[in-house]
C-alpha cells in the first residue's frame, strides 16, 4: 500500500487506501495525437504514423536516467537527454497534455484507491497514473458518499449488506 488516510464522519470511520496498479493501459490507446519516437530505440520506440499529418508538430525530448521523462522542452542535461521524436496535435496545449500523461505512464506511478467504511470495502478504482490524481478522485467519491441523500445511502447500505451476505 502506498498511502492511507482516514477520517470519522458522523461517527462512521472512512478510510482511503492508495495501492500500486501494475496493470495500467497505455494512454496512447485512447489519444487523438500522433507520436513518433525513434531517437532512443534501446529504451523507447513509438511509431503511430506521420506527425506532420496533424495541424501542428512539436519536438519531443527525453531525459533517460533511472527512468524516462518526456517533455516538449529540452532538459538541462546534455549527457542523458535530447530530442527523440515528434508529436502531432491540434495545439501545443494538447501536445503538452499528451506528453505529460505518457511521461507519467512511463514513470510507472500507476495506482488505484479503495474506500472502506467501518472496515468494509464500499468502492475502489484503479488506472491512475499518479498518486495525487487517485487521492483526489477517492476524496471526491468520499464527499459524494457523505453528501448523498439518506434514502440513497440506505439503499447503498442495503445493497452492501446483501453483497456481504453472499460472501
Amino acid at each position: 500500500m502506498l498511502k492511507r488516510t482516514s477520517q470519522v464522519v458522523r461517527g462512521t470511520s472512512i478510510e482511503i487506501n492508495i495501492w500500486e496498479d501494475f496493470d495500467l493501459e497505455s494512454p496512447r490507446e485512447f489519444t487523438e495525437t500522433i507520436l513518433k519516437i525513434d531517437g532512443c530505440p534501446r529504451y523507447l520506440s513509438v511509431d503511430e504514423g506521420d506527425p506532420s499529418s496533424c495541424a501542428e508538430t512539436f519536438p519531443v525530448y527525453a531525459y533517460i536516467h533511472s527512468g524516462i521523462a518526456l517533455s516538449l522542452a529540452p532538459f538541462g542535461c546534455m549527457f542523458d537527454s535530447g530530442q527523440v521524436g515528434m508529436i502531432g496535435a491540434e495545439s501545443k496545449e494538447k501536445a503538452a497534455q499528451e506528453i505529460e500523461l505518457f511521461s507519467e505512464y512511463l514513470g510507472a506511478q500507476g495506482c488505484g484507491w479503495t474506500i472502506l467504511v467501518d472496515g468494509i470495502e464500499v468502492d475502489s478504482c484503479g488506472g491512475f497514473y499518479c498518486i495525487e490524481d487517485a487521492l483526489n478522485e477517492a476524496q471526491e467519491q468520499v464527499n459524494y458518499l457523505i453528501d448523498k441523500p439518506l434514502s440513497d445511502r440506505e439503499k447503498a447500505d442495503e445493497t452492501m449488506g446483501q453483497i456481504a451476505a453472499q460472501l
